[in-house]
């Protein structure tokens, strides 16, 4: 099942944009 690597990404990503639009 590779979905729960890309979902693990997509999580990283949003965490990462989040923390830079603050």
């Amino acid at each position: 099942m590779e979905y729960d690597r890309e979902d693990n990404l997509v999580r990283m990503t949003i965490l990462d944009a989040s923390k830079r639009e603050e």
